[in-house]
């Protein structure tokens, strides 16, 4: 579990809970599961056979090969590939857009 700052890009491997800042971009690679409560100021990138739960802030975009759930705020765009699980919960907001 971080509750600081960590400087990306990071990718993540493993089973990872992010209460703090990722100061850049971050990677969710095959096997990791990012659980966000924090903020990403970069991009988010989901890659397929990693999970998140996005329960913070994703301050760019967000793609998602892999499977995703979103309950906080993505202020970009939010793109999955076509294999991906995406589930946006009720309230998350998307580019602006409250669902």
């Amino acid at each position: 579990m971080e509750h600081g700052k960590v400087a990306g890009p990071l990718t993540i491997t493993y089973d990872y809970e992010m209460h703090g800042i990722v100061e850049g971009n971050a990677i969710v690679a095959r096997g990791g599961f990012l659980h966000l409560f924090g903020i990403v100021t970069g991009d988010l990138v989901v890659q397929k056979g990693a999970s998140a739960d996005v329960r913070g802030t994703v301050s760019q975009n967000l793609f998602n090969a892999g499977n995703l759930e979103v309950h906080g705020i993505v202020v970009g765009r939010l793109t999955s590939t076509p294999k991906a699980s995406t589930t946006i919960a009720p309230g998350a907001v998307i580019t602006g857009r409250t669902h």
